[in-house]
């Protein structure tokens, strides 16, 4: 079976790459890479408020933190519910941050 009638959408793809290459990196390790490269430049933007790359790893590292002062170590498993605004990206970089596992398995609701 061939790649184009197993996946029909492709053919409406035009001259978008049906394979695309990733970094064999974290998204964490991505955004540290970005923050050390830019940090005054905006991670992101909600509601109106801009948070620099340098601002988002600190808040990043203040979540790391909070998590080893209540006893989270790295190798814990961590269930995180948090809705999807930038607290879920904070949350979700720092766990990645203390992960060995680079496929960490992220679920959203």
């Amino acid at each position: 079976m061939s790649l184009s009638s197993s996946a029909p959408w492709l053919k409406y793809y035009g001259n978008v790459p049906h394979h695309l290459s990733y970094p064999q990196k974290t998204i964490y390790q991505m955004v540290k890479a970005a923050a050390e490269r830019n940090p005054k430049l905006p991670a992101y933007e909600f509601m109106g408020k801009k948070t620099t790359f340098a601002q988002f790893m600190q808040k990043i590292d203040e979540t790391a933190q909070a998590f080893l002062a209540m006893g989270i170590k790295k190798g814990d498993r961590v269930t995180v519910q948090v809705s999807e605004t930038y607290s879920y990206d904070i949350v979700i970089r720092d766990v990645q941050k203390g992960s060995d596992d680079e496929s960490l398995p992220i679920s959203s609701y």
